[in-house]
This record gives C-alpha cells, structure tokens and sequence, in this order.
C-alpha cells in the first residue's frame, strides 16, 4: 500500500521534470536539476518514514498535510503545464 502512495504523490515532480527537461535548452539544464532536488529534498523525507510505516500516527498527521497539499499543487501546475 506504502508504494502506490509513493507512486501517486511522486509521479507529478517527475512527469513534470521529464517534461521540461525535453522542452528547455541544454543551459537550462543545470537550473532545472538543482530546483528539482531542492523541491523534492522534504518529500524524501516523507518517502522514508512512508515506506517504514511510522507515517500514519495520529502524532503525525500535521506534519504529513503540508506535503500532501504540496502534491496537490504539483498536480494541478503540472495541468496547466500540460495545457
């Protein structure tokens, strides 16, 4: 069950990160990686605990919501990207 998460609230950052990696120039290359890893660094932090299971405690309920709006938002911009 902990993959089809990781799949769901990972796939828009990388679908989007494929996309303009095909569509900007080469110079922009390097900005896109380093943005990329910058945004993508606190939601390994919610991929490991995810994975090993202590992410569902009711203690941790308000520390997991940020993260899961930020994949909403990743969704959503990825439509408009998209469009």
């Amino acid at each position: 069950m902990a993959l089809i998460y990781l799949l769901l609230f990972a796939s828009p950052q990388l679908l989007l990160y494929l996309y303009l990696r095909e569509r900007l120039p080469l110079s922009a290359l390097r900005w896109l990686n380093r943005v990329f890893i910058l945004f993508n660094i606190p939601w390994g932090i919610v991929a490991v605990r995810m994975i090993t299971g202590s992410l569902w405690g009711i203690s941790r309920v308000p520390y997991i919501a940020p993260f899961i709006a930020w994949q909403l938002l990743g969704w959503i911009f990825c439509a408009l990207v998209a469009l």
